[in-house]
């Protein structure tokens, strides 16, 4: 099997959770770090999406760089926040991952704080804080936590962030602010925890 067939054969086995063929491959010379042609993902980017810890150990453990990006220029750590695989997380930030890798990218959701707030998953929210991601990064458009979170309607995310010192007042690059989507969306709960930070109009 020629290497870059090994390569697509890792990282299809570490996206599938099959622990043994990732081993059987890394032990074949696999490149632990490939990426796939198509959307640049790795290995260790589909175990964490996955969320199958033990693939995700081992591929660091064998030398798996977690500031590998897609495409879109999200690392394994965005990968796995957006999904809310806390224990990825942990194992990825525990190996020195960038806590705020992917601030206003070209294409993609942005850093793993955004991407865990946008989607609800308030403990990798907590996590993330507890290891310093800023918690006013900027995605594409100037998105930050506190908007996609108002956007979305997290209510249990928009009180962490704002806990953690989030500007209530942010806006994007167009100048829409989280009291802005949270109100376009009828996000009523959000609305009244804004204000009550300081939100204005």
């Amino acid at each position: 099997m020629m290497s870059h067939e090994v390569n697509r054969e890792l990282i299809a086995g570490a996206g599938a959770g099959n622990i043994c063929i990732v081993e059987k491959l890394l032990d074949r010379g696999a490149d632990v770090n490939a990426r796939k042609p198509e959307l640049g993902t790795t290995a260790l980017i589909g175990a964490c999406a996955s969320g199958n810890t033990e693939i995700v150990r081992l591929l660091l453990d064998r030398g798996a760089n977690p500031e590998v990006t897609d495409i879109f220029g999200s690392t394994a750590l965005v990968w796995a926040a957006e999904a809310g695989r806390l224990e990825a997380v942990e194992l990825l930030l525990s190996k020195g991952a960038d806590v705020n890798a992917g601030c206003r990218p070209r294409l993609g959701v942005g850093p793993a704080l955004i991407a865990a707030a946008k989607f609800g998953h308030a403990r990798v929210v907590q996590l993330l804080l507890e290891h310093g991601a800023d918690v006013d990064c900027r995605g594409k458009d100037g998105m930050t936590p506190l908007i996609a979170a108002s956007m979305m309607g997290q209510g249990e995310v928009v009180k962490t962030l704002l806990e953690y010192g989030a500007d209530a007042n942010c806006t994007q690059d167009s100048g829409r602010s989280a009291l802005f989507w949270a109100s376009r969306f009828s996000r009523s709960e959000v609305v009244g925890v804004l204000r009550s930070h300081g939100a204005a109009d």
